[in-house]
């Protein structure tokens, strides 16, 4: 029973300890990156910037048309 205890504790350990140590962005990182690479970018330029990978179409897609509403003024 104790090594049952044991080695379920220590395996809840190693899960938590791995889950705080990944060196990916997060998809809310992704998509701010995305926001600013598409307000960063040269008027006319089209394609999808290279930190917008990983979003979905549809979160791509609703930024993509925020930044043209804001590069026509259209939105604050």
């Amino acid at each position: 029973m104790r090594v049952r205890i044991l080695t379920t504790t220590l395996a809840a350990a190693f899960l938590l300890a791995g889950t705080g140590c990944s060196d990916e962005p997060s998809y809310e990182e992704i998509a701010e990156r995305c926001a600013q690479a598409l307000a960063d970018r040269a008027p006319g330029v089209k394609g999808k910037p290279a930190d917008c990978e990983g979003l979905s179409e549809e979160d791509y897609g609703a930024l993509l048309g925020s930044q043209i509403l804001k590069d026509e003024s259209l939105a604050p």
